[in-house]
This record gives C-alpha cells, structure tokens and sequence, in this order.
C-alpha cells in the first residue's frame, strides 16, 4: 500500500514543491512508500490530450487506484491552483478517490489566497469521493528561505502546520478498517506521534 503525491508546480524547485517534499520525507520516516507524480512524469500530448490508452497515463491511474491516500501541492496563480494540478486531478475517473484522505498544500503571494484553493479544490475533492479531505495547508511566500542552490527552506510556524495536518491525514486511514493500509501498517503508522 502506498500514498500518491501530485505535484502541481511545473518547477522542481518552487516553494509548493518545497511543502510536498516535507511531507514526503516525514512519511519516509514511517516507511510509507510515496509515488509521485508532476507534469515531468508524463509525456505532454498524453497529459493534455487525456490519453488514457498510453502506459504513463495508465500506470498513474493505477496507483491512484491502490493508494491509501494523496497528498496535493500546488502554486497560486491567477487567484486559482495550477493548470497542471487540475489536469493531474481531471484524469482521475469521477468518485476514483474514494475511501481514500486527501492533504492539500499550496503556496502563494499572500495569506489572501488560501481560500481560493480551497474553493477550487474541495469540490474537486467532492466530485472524486474522497473520504476526507483535509483543508488546505497555506503557506505565504514570506516563509519560505531560498537558498543559494535555489531550493527552499521553510519556515518554523508552517512546519508546525504540516506536521498537525500530516498526523490528521494518517488518521485518516484509520476511519476505514477494511483498508489494507489500516490493517497492515496501524502500528507502525499511528504510534505515539499522532498525539495531536
């Protein structure tokens, strides 16, 4: 079992990314096998042509199928989430997130934003059936630190969000004991660092 991460920013380096991969290697700590997905791991007519019949598109329906959760991450931009995010999501088939948590995070220009996301994502969210999706976890673009290998270190007070969200989605897996995941891995998975 495993959790899948899309990653809505077209740059590796971007401060959304920096979120994901936060939360990424927390659950690496908890041997959780992650599979990630970005506009990179596609081949573009596929992508934007919904090409269900190529091998990448299949395979990244697959393992949405068998995973036990998602994490999102995604830019700001024009007051909305990214293009490649909302196509990731569009190639999800209607209800494919069922039984499944889900845990947004984005970033953007001002705290103004956050609602924003959620509006376009939790309906999305709906559509798709998820069991729970988390609200988004908004990080303003002052909290991050470039570094000067272009990558981004983020500030204290937002770790310290990701982490309340990060327990409340594993959580999450608990709500369905029939999940391979809650079964298989409630040990493990939902020790003593989900007291919240």
């Amino acid at each position: 079992m495993h959790i899948v991460a899309l990653l809505g920013s077209p740059n590796v380096k971007s401060r959304s990314s920096a979120l994901a991969e936060y939360l990424l290697g927390e659950l690496a700590k908890r041997d959780v096998e992650v599979r990630t997905y970005s506009v990179e791991s596609f081949d573009a007519n596929n992508l934007l042509r919904a090409d269900f019949q190529s091998d990448q598109v299949q395979s990244y329906l697959k393992d949405v199928a068998g995973a036990a959760g998602l994490i999102v991450s995604t830019p700001v931009y024009k007051a909305s989430i990214s293009g490649v995010l909302k196509t990731l999501l569009d190639l999800i088939p209607e209800g494919g997130l069922q039984h499944k948590s889900v845990l947004p995070v984005a970033s953007g220009g001002s705290p103004a934003h956050m609602l924003a996301v959620d509006h376009a994502l939790q309906p999305v969210f709906i559509n798709l059936k998820a069991e729970k999706a988390l609200p988004v976890v908004f990080s303003p673009d002052s909290q991050f630190e470039k570094t000067e290998t272009g990558d981004y270190l983020i500030g204290d007070e937002i770790l310290q969000r990701l982490g309340v969200a990060l327990d409340r989605f594993i959580d999450g897996f608990e709500a369905h004991p029939e999940h391979p995941l809650s079964r298989d891995r409630s040990h493990s998975l939902l020790g003593e660092t989900l007291a919240i």
